[in-house]
């Protein structure tokens, strides 16, 4: 009976995400259409290594905070005023830890410039593009609070308004100004995220506190900015490997299929990342509960996964002429190889919130290393051999390479079942 509510208690949460998640889906598609109009290809590879570069940035000075944030809040759900401090530790910790990121992507804008293009002087871009760093890691601080007190469906609502403002915000840029409205539409898209998510002040008077509260927390960190910037890295090195040796085309087209098949397809673990990580957090102790309530999740999301991947790849021929133009058709192949690699992770994923959970840092940078490191291989091998059909072949590789190590890890460190 006990598993039957269980069960039940994740489908019910799956589907209100899952509901939240499609309409997210949704209006970003609406954005992606007209921006592939306005831009093309060659603006949507641009506005894409521009990202992966605010990503890569943000992940190396953020600290793991958006994650054991979560985690450092909702251990003290049964002690308001402990909480609290944890709260404005967060929010303090979010301003100083933004700052820095902005101020690294502006030193270091003539470096990114040329090692970013192979054509043109970038600098000042880049530097435009340094407040993006600051109010992205402000926001997710606020994101991590919501996370952590279980306000989820606050942070469901905010996040349709986030995507609906980002549709507002850079539509009207790329219409009048093309691709010089690209960096001007991150800050502006940033802007509006952060005050859509912003929930609550600094408390000045703790400032002191907050910033002694926080060290124990980003000295733990630095593992999770080792991870971040294999990550992020990872991904910007991919773009960067396919403007040069390809094109900016190949680059947008590969950013096309990757969205499709891997960060849209992957808003399904929407609850993952919103309910089953504080709640896995919050068992004490390894054994029969902690490993049911992960294969509880791994069976619900597979069976789900399966169901969408097989509609996803069947509609991949008419969805991405629709969604975007026909100039973006020759990545249809390339979206459906990816696509089956959402199968491995229904798997993975709810596997690889254990070291997050248990505030086990160093198996957390190993697997998410491993991960990385799978994904670049594969990835530009398949693309050196099978051009760009071959980097969606390259993604599901990697995806069940990773299971296959996820597993096997896990079961040695944490005793998995």
């Amino acid at each position: 009976m006990k598993s039957d509510s269980s069960y039940s208690r994740i489908i019910k949460l799956s589907s209100f995400f899952g509901g939240i998640q499609f309409l997210n889906i949704a209006i970003a598609l609406i954005r992606n259409k007209l921006v592939a109009i306005l831009l093309g290809p060659n603006g949507v590879g641009l506005m894409s290594l521009f990202n992966s570069t605010a990503n890569m940035l943000g992940n190396l000075t953020q600290m793991g905070l958006p994650i054991s944030g979560v985690r450092e809040i909702s251990q003290y759900k049964n002690n308001a005023q402990e909480q609290q401090r944890r709260i404005n530790m967060i929010r303090v910790w979010s301003f100083i830890l933004g700052c820095l990121g902005m101020l690294l992507c502006f030193v270091f804008s003539p470096l990114l410039s040329r090692f970013t293009f192979n054509w043109g002087n970038h600098t000042f871009h880049f530097m435009a593009l340094s407040p993006v760093i600051l109010f992205t890691t402000l926001a997710n601080g606020e994101i991590a609070i919501m996370k952590g007190t279980y306000r989820m469906r606050r942070l469901a609502y905010r996040s349709v308004w986030s995507i609906v403002a980002a549709l507002v915000v850079s539509v009207p840029l790329y219409y009048f100004f093309g691709e010089t409205g690209i960096v001007p539409s991150l800050v502006a898209i940033a802007l509006c995220q952060y005050f859509l998510n912003l929930s609550g002040r600094v408390k000045v008077e703790d400032i002191k506190d907050a910033i002694s509260l926080g060290k124990p927390m980003i000295r733990l960190g630095m593992a999770f900015v080792v991870a971040g910037l294999f990550g992020s890295g990872c991904d910007f090195l991919i773009r960067t490997y396919l403007n040069n040796v390809g094109d900016l085309a190949a680059v947008g087209l590969y950013n096309t299929g990757y969205m499709i098949s891997v960060t849209y397809g992957g808003m399904l673990f929407a609850s993952m990342d919103n309910e089953y990580y504080p709640r896995l957090s919050a068992i004490p102790e390894l054994g029969d509960e902690f490993n049911a309530v992960v294969n509880r999740q791994i069976r619900v999301f597979l069976l789900i996964t399966i169901v969408f991947v097989t509609l996803l790849i069947s509609l991949m021929p008419y969805i991405i002429p629709l969604l975007f133009s026909s100039k973006f058709v020759g990545v249809v192949p390339m979206a459906q190889w990816a696509a089956v690699g959402l199968v491995a992770r229904a798997i993975y994923l709810p596997i690889e919130y254990i070291s997050l959970a248990r505030g086990d840092a160093r198996s957390f940078m190993i697997v998410e290393c491993v991960s990385y490191v799978l994904m670049f291989v594969c990835v530009v091998g398949g693309y050196h051999l099978g051009g760009l059909t071959g980097t969606g072949i390259g993604l599901a590789l990697s995806a069940f390479l990773n299971l296959g190590f996820d597993v096997i890890y896990m079961r040695k460190k944490f005793n998995l079942k």
